[in-house]
Protein backbone atom coordinates (compact mmCIF):
# COMPACT_ATOMS: atom_id res chain seq x y z
CA UNK A 1 0.00 0.00 0.00
CA UNK A 2 3.15 1.93 0.77
CA UNK A 3 4.38 1.63 -2.24
CA UNK A 4 1.88 2.47 -4.46
CA UNK A 5 1.84 6.09 -2.88
CA UNK A 6 4.89 6.71 -3.32
CA UNK A 7 4.97 5.24 -6.83
CA UNK A 8 2.01 7.68 -7.54
CA UNK A 9 4.39 10.60 -5.67
CA UNK A 10 6.54 10.51 -7.92
CA UNK A 11 4.45 10.41 -11.34
CA UNK A 12 2.92 13.21 -10.06
CA UNK A 13 6.12 15.01 -9.74
CA UNK A 14 7.48 14.19 -13.25
CA UNK A 15 4.32 15.64 -14.85
CA UNK A 16 4.20 18.83 -12.94
CA UNK A 17 8.10 19.52 -12.62
CA UNK A 18 8.65 20.13 -16.82
CA UNK A 19 5.94 22.69 -16.45
CA UNK A 20 7.30 24.68 -13.42
CA UNK A 21 10.65 25.26 -15.12
CA UNK A 22 9.11 26.26 -18.82
CA UNK A 23 7.59 29.27 -16.77
CA UNK A 24 10.48 30.16 -15.38
CA UNK A 25 12.55 29.73 -18.47
CA UNK A 26 12.84 33.20 -19.81
CA UNK A 27 13.68 35.04 -16.70
CA UNK A 28 16.32 32.79 -15.86
CA UNK A 29 17.89 32.97 -18.78
CA UNK A 30 17.56 37.14 -19.43
CA UNK A 31 19.71 36.83 -15.69
CA UNK A 32 22.36 34.69 -16.77
CA UNK A 33 22.97 36.84 -19.71
CA UNK A 34 23.60 40.33 -18.01
CA UNK A 35 26.10 38.24 -15.37
CA UNK A 36 27.26 37.08 -17.99
CA UNK A 37 28.23 40.21 -20.01
CA UNK A 38 29.20 42.06 -16.77
CA UNK A 39 31.96 39.24 -15.97
CA UNK A 40 33.02 39.23 -19.32
CA UNK A 41 34.15 43.27 -19.08
CA UNK A 42 36.02 42.42 -16.03
CA UNK A 43 38.15 40.41 -17.68
CA UNK A 44 38.97 42.21 -20.82
CA UNK A 45 39.39 44.84 -18.20
CA UNK A 46 42.20 43.03 -15.98
CA UNK A 47 43.70 40.83 -18.94
CA UNK A 48 44.12 44.75 -20.71
CA UNK A 49 45.93 45.93 -18.27
CA UNK A 50 48.12 43.14 -17.46
CA UNK A 51 49.31 43.73 -21.03
CA UNK A 52 49.67 47.41 -20.80
CA UNK A 53 51.75 46.84 -17.65
CA UNK A 54 54.00 43.68 -19.11
CA UNK A 55 54.74 46.14 -22.62
CA UNK A 56 55.97 48.76 -20.58
CA UNK A 57 58.46 46.54 -18.56
CA UNK A 58 59.65 45.10 -21.23
CA UNK A 59 59.98 48.99 -23.30
CA UNK A 60 61.56 49.85 -20.23
CA UNK A 61 64.27 47.05 -20.01
CA UNK A 62 64.97 47.19 -23.93
CA UNK A 63 65.71 50.88 -23.49
CA UNK A 64 67.70 50.58 -20.35
CA UNK A 65 70.10 47.59 -21.81
CA UNK A 66 70.25 50.41 -25.09
CA UNK A 67 71.42 52.89 -22.77
CA UNK A 68 73.86 50.53 -20.67
CA UNK A 69 75.19 49.12 -24.06
CA UNK A 70 76.33 52.99 -25.80
CA UNK A 71 77.58 54.12 -21.94
CA UNK A 72 74.82 56.36 -21.17
CA UNK A 73 73.22 54.00 -18.07
CA UNK A 74 71.49 55.79 -15.63
CA UNK A 75 72.89 54.41 -12.54
CA UNK A 76 69.93 56.06 -10.24
CA UNK A 77 67.48 53.36 -12.03
CA UNK A 78 69.52 50.43 -13.46
CA UNK A 79 70.76 49.83 -9.74
CA UNK A 80 67.76 50.45 -8.03
CA UNK A 81 67.39 46.63 -7.07
CA UNK A 82 70.69 46.51 -6.28
CA UNK A 83 71.25 48.60 -3.78
CA UNK A 84 71.09 48.26 0.00
CA UNK A 85 69.83 50.49 3.28
CA UNK A 86 71.13 49.36 6.44
CA UNK A 87 70.01 51.19 9.58
CA UNK A 88 72.91 50.75 12.51
CA UNK A 89 72.01 53.27 13.89
CA UNK A 90 71.35 55.69 10.93
CA UNK A 91 71.07 54.57 7.45
CA UNK A 92 74.17 52.71 5.52
CA UNK A 93 73.51 52.98 1.73
CA UNK A 94 75.34 50.03 -0.19
CA UNK A 95 75.20 48.67 -3.81
CA UNK A 96 75.05 45.04 -4.22
CA UNK A 97 78.32 44.56 -5.46
CA UNK A 98 79.78 46.95 -2.49
CA UNK A 99 81.65 49.26 -5.08
CA UNK A 100 79.41 52.02 -3.79
CA UNK A 101 78.51 52.94 -0.26
CA UNK A 102 77.64 56.26 1.75
CA UNK A 103 76.83 56.97 5.64
CA UNK A 104 76.19 59.36 7.74
CA UNK A 105 78.94 59.43 10.79
CA UNK A 106 78.68 61.42 13.92
CA UNK A 107 79.25 61.82 17.95
CA UNK A 108 78.02 64.16 20.75
CA UNK A 109 80.30 64.02 24.08
CA UNK A 110 78.54 66.39 27.13
CA UNK A 111 80.74 66.71 29.98
CA UNK A 112 80.01 67.76 33.34
CA UNK A 113 83.18 68.71 35.14
CA UNK A 114 83.34 69.63 38.82
CA UNK A 115 87.06 71.31 40.48
CA UNK A 116 88.27 70.47 43.90
CA UNK A 117 90.36 73.29 44.30
CA UNK A 118 93.70 73.87 45.36
CA UNK A 119 95.94 77.22 44.84
CA UNK A 120 93.26 78.32 42.03
CA UNK A 121 89.88 78.50 41.61
CA UNK A 122 88.08 77.46 38.88
CA UNK A 123 84.38 76.93 38.06
CA UNK A 124 82.05 73.54 37.43
CA UNK A 125 81.52 73.71 33.69
CA UNK A 126 78.88 71.67 32.11
CA UNK A 127 79.45 71.65 27.85
CA UNK A 128 79.47 70.03 24.71
CA UNK A 129 83.56 68.19 24.62
CA UNK A 130 82.85 67.27 20.82
CA UNK A 131 80.10 68.14 18.50
CA UNK A 132 80.41 66.39 15.47
CA UNK A 133 79.17 65.16 11.85
CA UNK A 134 80.43 63.96 8.79
CA UNK A 135 80.25 61.56 6.03
CA UNK A 136 82.35 58.49 5.12
CA UNK A 137 82.05 55.85 2.10
CA UNK A 138 83.57 54.66 -1.30
CA UNK A 139 83.11 54.59 -5.30
CA UNK A 140 84.18 52.67 -7.78
CA UNK A 141 85.26 49.99 -5.38
CA UNK A 142 88.84 51.57 -4.87
CA UNK A 143 88.29 54.67 -3.85
CA UNK A 144 87.39 55.80 -0.21
CA UNK A 145 86.86 59.22 1.55
CA UNK A 146 85.97 61.25 4.61
CA UNK A 147 84.72 63.95 5.84
CA UNK A 148 83.96 65.63 9.51
CA UNK A 149 83.44 68.86 11.08
CA UNK A 150 83.58 69.66 15.16
CA UNK A 151 80.53 72.04 16.00
CA UNK A 152 81.34 72.68 19.67
CA UNK A 153 81.54 76.26 20.71
CA UNK A 154 78.97 77.12 17.64
CA UNK A 155 82.11 76.93 15.45
CA UNK A 156 82.50 74.85 12.47
CA UNK A 157 85.91 73.50 11.96
CA UNK A 158 87.61 70.59 9.76
CA UNK A 159 88.80 67.93 11.90
CA UNK A 160 89.03 65.44 8.59
CA UNK A 161 88.56 65.71 5.42
CA UNK A 162 90.32 63.03 3.23
CA UNK A 163 90.20 61.23 -0.39
CA UNK A 164 91.98 57.68 -0.26
CA UNK A 165 92.96 54.73 -2.44
CA UNK A 166 93.32 50.88 -1.68
CA UNK A 167 93.35 49.40 -4.79
CA UNK A 168 96.58 48.02 -4.20
CA UNK A 169 96.35 44.94 -1.90
CA UNK A 170 97.19 45.85 2.30
CA UNK A 171 98.30 49.15 0.62
CA UNK A 172 96.32 52.42 2.21
CA UNK A 173 97.29 56.30 -0.38
CA UNK A 174 95.49 59.01 1.20
CA UNK A 175 95.69 62.81 0.63
CA UNK A 176 93.75 65.68 2.83
CA UNK A 177 93.60 66.43 6.22
CA UNK A 178 93.79 63.69 8.62
CA UNK A 179 96.01 62.54 11.91
CA UNK A 180 99.55 62.32 11.89
CA UNK A 181 100.93 59.00 12.65
CA UNK A 182 102.76 59.87 15.87
CA UNK A 183 101.68 58.13 19.20
CA UNK A 184 99.42 55.19 19.74
CA UNK A 185 97.14 57.39 22.17
CA UNK A 186 96.70 59.79 19.72
CA UNK A 187 95.93 57.93 17.06
CA UNK A 188 92.99 56.61 18.72
CA UNK A 189 89.48 57.73 18.14
CA UNK A 190 87.88 60.04 20.64
CA UNK A 191 84.65 57.76 20.68
CA UNK A 192 87.21 54.95 22.08
CA UNK A 193 89.55 56.51 24.51
CA UNK A 194 89.60 53.95 27.79
CA UNK A 195 89.09 57.67 29.84
CA UNK A 196 87.65 60.60 29.23
CA UNK A 197 90.86 62.15 27.58
CA UNK A 198 94.04 61.24 26.42
CA UNK A 199 97.09 60.93 28.64
CA UNK A 200 99.35 63.93 29.07
CA UNK A 201 102.33 62.97 26.31
CA UNK A 202 99.82 63.73 23.90
CA UNK A 203 100.73 67.51 24.20
CA UNK A 204 103.41 66.47 22.28
CA UNK A 205 102.01 64.69 19.47
CA UNK A 206 101.77 66.50 15.63
CA UNK A 207 97.96 66.66 15.54
CA UNK A 208 96.48 66.47 12.28
CA UNK A 209 97.36 68.55 9.54
CA UNK A 210 97.15 68.47 5.24
CA UNK A 211 99.22 66.21 3.55
CA UNK A 212 99.37 62.83 2.07
CA UNK A 213 100.49 59.60 3.80
CA UNK A 214 101.01 55.61 2.98
CA UNK A 215 100.00 52.86 4.88
CA UNK A 216 101.59 48.79 4.21
CA UNK A 217 100.13 46.07 6.23
CA UNK A 218 100.59 42.65 6.79
CA UNK A 219 98.38 39.84 8.60
CA UNK A 220 100.46 41.25 12.10
CA UNK A 221 102.37 44.29 11.21
CA UNK A 222 101.93 47.73 9.53
CA UNK A 223 103.88 50.39 8.58
CA UNK A 224 102.91 54.37 7.86
CA UNK A 225 104.63 57.03 6.66
CA UNK A 226 103.63 60.74 4.86
CA UNK A 227 104.43 64.52 4.81
CA UNK A 228 102.15 66.88 6.43
CA UNK A 229 101.90 70.77 6.52
CA UNK A 230 98.98 72.94 8.55
CA UNK A 231 96.15 71.90 9.73
CA UNK A 232 92.98 73.10 7.26
CA UNK A 233 91.82 76.71 7.85
CA UNK A 234 95.38 78.49 8.87
CA UNK A 235 95.81 81.98 8.59
CA UNK A 236 99.55 82.21 9.40
CA UNK A 237 101.58 84.92 6.85
CA UNK A 238 105.00 82.87 7.53
CA UNK A 239 105.73 79.96 5.47
CA UNK A 240 103.70 76.85 7.04
CA UNK A 241 104.67 74.18 9.33
CA UNK A 242 106.10 70.68 7.58
CA UNK A 243 106.92 67.87 8.80
CA UNK A 244 108.18 64.33 7.62
CA UNK A 245 106.73 61.54 9.44
CA UNK A 246 106.64 57.56 9.91
CA UNK A 247 105.60 54.62 12.38
CA UNK A 248 106.28 51.25 12.54
CA UNK A 249 103.62 48.43 14.38
CA UNK A 250 104.29 44.81 15.03
CA UNK A 251 101.71 42.65 16.76
CA UNK A 252 104.16 39.45 17.88
CA UNK A 253 101.32 37.83 19.63
CA UNK A 254 97.84 38.01 17.76
CA UNK A 255 95.12 35.33 18.77
CA UNK A 256 91.13 35.85 19.50
CA UNK A 257 91.92 36.25 23.12
CA UNK A 258 95.80 37.11 23.28
CA UNK A 259 97.32 40.51 21.89
CA UNK A 260 101.03 42.22 22.44
CA UNK A 261 101.75 45.52 20.92
CA UNK A 262 104.79 47.26 20.17
CA UNK A 263 105.64 50.30 17.85
CA UNK A 264 108.17 52.57 17.22
CA UNK A 265 107.39 56.40 15.53
CA UNK A 266 109.92 59.13 14.43
CA UNK A 267 109.22 62.64 13.00
CA UNK A 268 111.19 65.66 11.73
CA UNK A 269 109.02 69.00 12.27
CA UNK A 270 109.73 72.69 11.34
CA UNK A 271 107.86 75.19 12.87
CA UNK A 272 105.75 78.02 11.07
CA UNK A 273 104.89 81.65 12.54
CA UNK A 274 107.12 85.11 12.22
CA UNK A 275 109.23 83.61 14.99
CA UNK A 276 109.41 80.15 14.22
CA UNK A 277 107.68 79.40 17.89
CA UNK A 278 106.69 76.18 19.20
CA UNK A 279 104.63 75.88 21.95
CA UNK A 280 103.72 73.27 24.63
CA UNK A 281 100.78 72.76 26.96
CA UNK A 282 98.61 70.40 28.70
CA UNK A 283 96.06 70.56 30.66
CA UNK A 284 94.90 67.98 33.64
CA UNK A 285 93.15 65.74 31.53
CA UNK A 286 89.73 67.87 31.71
CA UNK A 287 89.08 70.17 28.68
CA UNK A 288 87.26 72.59 31.18
CA UNK A 289 90.65 73.51 32.93
CA UNK A 290 93.03 76.05 31.58
CA UNK A 291 96.78 74.30 31.37
CA UNK A 292 98.72 73.87 34.25
CA UNK A 293 101.90 73.45 32.44
CA UNK A 294 103.01 75.84 29.58
CA UNK A 295 106.17 76.30 27.77
CA UNK A 296 107.28 78.33 24.71
CA UNK A 297 110.51 77.84 22.45
CA UNK A 298 111.16 81.10 20.07
CA UNK A 299 113.42 81.06 17.24
CA UNK A 300 113.18 77.36 16.17
CA UNK A 301 115.27 75.29 13.63
CA UNK A 302 113.58 72.23 13.62
CA UNK A 303 112.01 69.51 15.88
CA UNK A 304 113.08 66.09 16.26
CA UNK A 305 110.34 63.26 17.71
CA UNK A 306 110.84 59.61 18.57
CA UNK A 307 108.14 57.57 20.11
CA UNK A 308 108.14 54.01 21.75
CA UNK A 309 104.12 52.16 22.19
CA UNK A 310 103.49 49.26 24.00
CA UNK A 311 100.24 47.73 24.45
CA UNK A 312 98.21 44.06 24.94
CA UNK A 313 95.38 42.61 26.12
CA UNK A 314 94.52 38.75 27.42
CA UNK A 315 90.81 38.00 27.67
CA UNK A 316 88.92 40.88 29.15
CA UNK A 317 92.30 42.43 30.44
CA UNK A 318 93.71 45.59 28.36
CA UNK A 319 96.92 47.77 29.07
CA UNK A 320 98.42 50.33 27.32
CA UNK A 321 101.84 52.33 27.19
CA UNK A 322 103.97 55.14 25.47
CA UNK A 323 106.92 57.07 26.02
CA UNK A 324 107.40 60.21 23.71
CA UNK A 325 110.53 62.63 23.48
CA UNK A 326 110.40 66.47 21.32
CA UNK A 327 114.22 67.39 20.70
CA UNK A 328 114.04 70.73 20.23
CA UNK A 329 117.02 72.78 18.39
CA UNK A 330 116.83 76.69 18.61
CA UNK A 331 119.10 79.60 18.69
CA UNK A 332 119.31 79.60 22.37
CA UNK A 333 119.87 76.22 22.76
CA UNK A 334 118.79 72.51 22.62
CA UNK A 335 115.93 71.49 24.71
CA UNK A 336 114.29 68.30 25.63
CA UNK A 337 110.39 67.89 26.64
CA UNK A 338 109.35 64.22 27.20
CA UNK A 339 106.07 62.51 28.73
CA UNK A 340 104.93 58.98 29.56
CA UNK A 341 102.07 56.89 30.03
CA UNK A 342 100.48 53.72 31.46
CA UNK A 343 97.34 52.81 31.72
CA UNK A 344 95.24 49.23 32.89
CA UNK A 345 91.62 48.53 32.05
CA UNK A 346 89.50 45.53 32.99
CA UNK A 347 86.18 44.46 31.17
CA UNK A 348 84.13 43.40 34.36
CA UNK A 349 81.37 42.04 32.11
CA UNK A 350 84.54 39.70 30.28
CA UNK A 351 84.34 41.90 26.75
CA UNK A 352 87.38 42.03 24.85
CA UNK A 353 89.15 44.62 23.44
CA UNK A 354 89.06 44.86 19.43
CA UNK A 355 92.63 45.61 18.01
CA UNK A 356 92.76 47.08 14.49
CA UNK A 357 95.88 45.24 12.35
CA UNK A 358 96.18 48.22 9.93
CA UNK A 359 96.51 51.05 12.00
CA UNK A 360 97.93 49.32 15.28
CA UNK A 361 95.25 50.70 17.41
CA UNK A 362 93.06 49.48 20.01
CA UNK A 363 89.06 50.53 18.99
CA UNK A 364 87.21 49.67 22.42
CA UNK A 365 84.79 47.13 23.29
CA UNK A 366 81.08 46.54 22.17
CA UNK A 367 79.04 45.06 24.62
CA UNK A 368 78.48 41.06 24.33
CA UNK A 369 75.04 41.88 25.83
CA UNK A 370 73.44 45.15 25.01
CA UNK A 371 70.87 46.54 27.84
CA UNK A 372 67.56 44.92 27.80
CA UNK A 373 65.20 45.03 30.59
CA UNK A 374 63.33 42.45 29.40
CA UNK A 375 66.44 40.04 28.99
CA UNK A 376 68.25 41.21 32.24
CA UNK A 377 71.13 42.39 30.39
CA UNK A 378 73.05 45.88 31.48
CA UNK A 379 75.35 46.18 28.23
CA UNK A 380 79.29 46.26 29.17
CA UNK A 381 81.13 47.68 32.02
CA UNK A 382 84.88 48.63 32.74
CA UNK A 383 87.17 50.02 34.96
CA UNK A 384 90.44 51.38 35.18
CA UNK A 385 93.41 53.25 36.46
CA UNK A 386 95.85 55.35 33.91
CA UNK A 387 99.46 57.42 35.66
CA UNK A 388 100.69 59.63 32.70
CA UNK A 389 103.38 62.14 33.29
CA UNK A 390 104.83 65.21 31.09
CA UNK A 391 107.94 67.16 31.56
CA UNK A 392 108.27 70.87 30.31
CA UNK A 393 111.42 71.85 31.75
CA UNK A 394 115.09 71.77 30.54
CA UNK A 395 117.92 73.97 30.86
CA UNK A 396 116.17 77.43 31.25
CA UNK A 397 112.94 76.54 30.27
CA UNK A 398 110.80 75.96 33.49
CA UNK A 399 106.87 75.27 31.61
CA UNK A 400 106.72 72.89 34.67
CA UNK A 401 105.79 68.84 35.26
CA UNK A 402 102.55 67.55 35.83
CA UNK A 403 101.74 64.26 37.16
CA UNK A 404 98.27 62.56 36.96
CA UNK A 405 96.56 59.66 38.04
CA UNK A 406 92.88 58.59 37.07
CA UNK A 407 91.05 56.11 37.64
CA UNK A 408 87.98 55.56 35.84
CA UNK A 409 84.31 53.85 34.78
CA UNK A 410 82.72 52.99 31.78
CA UNK A 411 79.30 51.73 31.14
CA UNK A 412 78.42 51.05 27.20
CA UNK A 413 74.68 50.43 27.59
CA UNK A 414 74.77 49.72 23.67
CA UNK A 415 77.57 49.66 20.89
CA UNK A 416 76.36 53.50 20.07
CA UNK A 417 75.81 54.88 23.95
CA UNK A 418 78.42 55.74 26.72
CA UNK A 419 78.86 57.05 29.93
CA UNK A 420 82.07 58.05 31.64
CA UNK A 421 82.94 58.90 35.22
CA UNK A 422 86.66 60.02 36.07
CA UNK A 423 88.35 61.27 38.90
CA UNK A 424 91.76 62.69 38.32
CA UNK A 425 94.06 63.76 40.82
CA UNK A 426 96.93 66.56 39.20
CA UNK A 427 100.05 67.01 40.68
CA UNK A 428 101.70 69.91 39.49
CA UNK A 429 105.36 71.27 40.44
CA UNK A 430 106.60 74.63 41.31
CA UNK A 431 107.34 75.75 37.60
CA UNK A 432 103.68 75.05 36.41
CA UNK A 433 101.71 78.03 35.50
CA UNK A 434 100.76 78.47 38.83
CA UNK A 435 103.21 76.74 41.53
CA UNK A 436 102.17 73.88 42.96
CA UNK A 437 98.61 73.56 41.86
CA UNK A 438 97.38 70.45 42.39
CA UNK A 439 93.43 70.54 41.64
CA UNK A 440 91.28 66.82 41.82
CA UNK A 441 88.74 66.64 39.20
CA UNK A 442 85.56 64.93 38.41
CA UNK A 443 84.51 64.06 35.00
CA UNK A 444 80.76 62.70 33.84
CA UNK A 445 80.92 62.60 30.29
CA UNK A 446 77.52 61.54 28.08
CA UNK A 447 78.17 60.03 24.58
CA UNK A 448 76.15 58.88 21.52
CA UNK A 449 78.20 58.50 18.43
CA UNK A 450 77.53 56.67 15.19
Amino acid sequence: MALKKFSALLIASCLVAPSIVMANAPETVEISQAQLEALEEKIAAKILSQLDARIEKEVEKRVQARLENSGHSNTATSNADKASTVMKPVAVHKSKDGDFSFNMTGSFQMDTIIFDDDRADRATDIDFRRLRLGAEGRFYEDFHYGIEADFRDNNADVTDAYLGFDGIENTNLQIGQFKQPLSMDFLTSSKRYAFAERGLPVALSLGRGLGAMAQYSGDDWGVSGGFFGDTAGSDDSNDEQHSAIARLHWAPVLSEDKIVHVGVAGAYFYPSGANDDVRYRARAEARADDPLVDVTVTNVDDVKQYGFEFGGAFDALYWQAEYLNNHVEAASGDFDFNGYYAQLVYALTGEKRIYDVGDGVFKGIRPDRPFDLDEGHYGAWTIGARYSNLDLNDGVLNGGELSNWTVGVNWYPTRHTRFIFNYINADSDNNAVIANDDPDIYVLRTQFDF
